[in-house]
């Protein structure tokens, strides 16, 4: 169920020119293009800059289309998924083309029998392409029935602009889209073998036994070609999705700077009219830290505007009292939060120098601030902040907060925020209680007992106000980071199909040059070869195509992992052990999809094979 609340501003807010994160909805007037009014607002941009340039400099305003203003990350991740799928796409036309090839090398002597009593080229190019789109359609139904189960699953779990539970439709143009890609398929990979079997030499075949023909060299150069493409694509699959689930684990796996075992957090929206004044709020927060101290198990209790999972809810432009204002366009951002006194005792942040918030910071006394360790480093590199004061940038008359403490720096690992530590304030919560807000509790024993105590707290001090999201540190982690999770999972599927297409292909060509080939294997054995000779013989011709693949597919591997390193919001892992790892994995299955059908061959009669010939 969907809750519609007005959206109104409060009367800082209406005041204040540094809230750039607000987007607006509308819709042209007839006859008005994105593009015009899109022109228009970057003018009124332009204008806003000349006259308000200590806050309007630097920014601008965009028209976009709805479907455009999902950002941009998403997008790339989108086109990424798309761009592999296409790539398994084109692995699976390869085998199909591999197959009709082998299956017409086959029926070469039968088709050369239909041409010579009088079938024309063009009739058996049509029967030869039927039999292809109608492998295709079979193919396509296969995945559209998989496809149906598929995005109820996708839906369900994929978040796109922070909506999540998304509907995807399987109407009209995806059937068609669908049904369009059978047809080009089985036109561009269907075509090309019917071709050469209808061009092939119509006598030679009359003239040779049906297992005897191996097919002419050229079509054997396009077999191996085709092998050689399908083992690059599987090696670019599996590099793609290999350092893109490394780079996430490695991204998840970081040190956020405080222990996130123990940790229990609960978030709270207090827009009643009961928390409608800072009194009433600050009032709400000391009694509820108080209840939750007292629960058996919670060794401390804090309150901020958000979980420390999740990061800063809220980033201000800051102004450092006694040096001259950022130049416009050079803004200083760092992170705002409110914090009560035991926040960094709870959540374990360090202090590293001055002193934490205490009782006395309250909205009596003078504005303090404290600071982490990356700001300080920024903003005074060669001196110590403390008793520095700072303020809001884009206020006319910044009310000055002077800096008390310098903490540790944090990472905020619910968030695809870099790598590196941003700059980062803290503010009393009894100085600027929030209406947004969040509890933590750090517990000793297992937090699962805790929960339901803290429900019940909350319903104490207010049956009417609710608490919502109470889960541990390291659950609203995999809650944060689900979507990109389940896209990884996505790309690590493509990689497998992908890899198992490959090893179909190499073991079917292989598996055809057996049989092509039993006459010639027979003929050495009787003349003295060895199983071991026979066996490298047949392993020689993939393992060769297998190797040159690879050697190719490296080239486009670095391509796509330069690729993923512009669209990805954390760092891929280019490492020499995650990549020779997926080298070594796909050699590992070229070399079984070639061993099996190998091996074959060496349990062959010599005397059956050279008779049956």
């Amino acid at each position: 169920m969907d809750l519609l609340r007005p959206f109104g501003f409060a009367p800082r807010q209406r005041q204040s020119r540094g809230d750039q994160w607000r987007f607006a909805f509308g819709r042209l007037k007839p006859g008005v293009s994105i593009a015009q009014a899109d022109t228009e607002m970057k003018t009124l941009a332009g204008r806003f800059a000349k006259e308000y340039p200590k806050t309007e400099a630097g920014y601008g305003l965009r028209v976009l289309s709805l479907h455009d203003s999902t950002s941009e990350q998403e997008r790339s991740i989108m086109w990424l998924s798309l761009g592999l799928a296409s790539f398994v796409l084109l692995i699976a036309c390869a085998n199909l083309a591999n197959l009709l090839l082998a299956r017409l090398a086959g029926r070469s002597r039968e088709l050369a029998v239909r041409i010579a009593l009088g079938a024309s080229r063009a009739r058996l190019l049509r029967q030869l392409f039927t039999e292809s789109l109608l492998m295709s359609l079979i193919g396509g139904a296969f995945g559209l029935l998989l496809a149906v189960w598929a995005k109820d699953f996708i839906g369900h779990h994929l978040t796109v602009g922070g909506e999540s539970g998304l509907a995807i439709p399987l109407d009209v143009r995806v059937l068609g889209f669908a049904l369009l890609c059978c047809a080009i398929a089985a036109f561009l990979f269907g075509t090309a073998p019917a071709w050469f079997a209808s061009r092939s030499d119509v006598s030679r075949h009359l003239k040779e036994s049906s297992r005897g023909n191996a097919g002419s060299a050229r079509q054997h150069r396009w077999q191996h070609a085709l092998i050689i493409g399908e083992v690059a694509l599987a090696l670019v699959l599996l590099t793609g999705a290999g350092l893109f689930v490394r780079g996430l684990q490695q991204f998840t796996q970081r040190d956020p700077g405080w222990p996130l075992d123990g940790l229990l957090t609960g978030q709270l929206d207090l827009t009643s009219s009961k928390y409608k004044t800072p009194e009433q709020r600050r009032a709400f927060f000391q009694e509820l830290e108080e209840r939750l101290a007292r629960i058996p198990g919670v060794q401390s209790v804090a309150s901020s505007s958000r979980p420390p999972v999740l990061g800063s809810r809220m980033h201000r432009d800051i102004a450092i009292e006694g040096r001259s204002p950022a130049p416009p366009g050079q803004h200083f951002f760092a992170g705002f939060e409110p914090v009560s006194t035991s926040y960094f005792e709870t959540v374990g942040v360090r202090l590293k120098e001055g002193r934490l918030f205490t009782k006395a910071d309250t909205g009596n006394q003078p504005d303090v601030v404290i600071i982490n360790e990356t700001m300080a480093r920024r903003c005074w590199p060669n001196e110590s902040p403390l008793g520095k004061r700072i303020g809001d940038a884009d206020s006319a008359k910044p009310a000055w907060q002077e800096i008390v403490g310098v903490v540790t720096d944090v990472r905020f690992p619910g968030e695809l925020d870099g790598d590196e530590p941003q700059p980062q304030t803290y503010r009393p919560l009894a100085q600027d209680p929030p209406v947004f807000a969040a509890v933590e509790l750090r517990v000793a024993g297992a937090t699962e007992t805790v929960a339901p105590v803290l429900w019940r707290v909350i319903a104490g001090i207010d049956p009417e106000q609710p608490i919502h999201d109470v889960s541990t540190a390291r659950q609203l982690i995999r809650n944060g980071l689900h979507g990109v999770s389940l896209l990884g999972g996505l790309l690590a599927a493509f990689a497998a199909l992908g890899l198992t297409l490959a090893a179909i292909g190499i073991y079917g060509v292989t598996s055809y040059t057996v049989e092509q080939r039993t006459g010639e294997i027979g003929l050495r054995m009787a003349l003295g070869a060895q199983r071991g000779n026979v066996l490298w013989l047949m392993l020689r011709q993939g393992l060769g195509h297998s190797l040159l693949g690879a050697l190719l597919g490296f080239a486009g591997a670095f391509g796509v992992a330069r690729l993923l390193g512009a669209m990805i919001p954390f760092p891929i892992a280019t490492d020499a052990a995650t990549l020779a790892g997926i080298a070594f994995l796909l050699i590992a299955v070229a070399v079984l999809a070639c061993w099996l059908p190998a091996r074959r061959a060496t349990k062959v009669d010599p005397m059956e094979a050279l008779r049956y010939e």
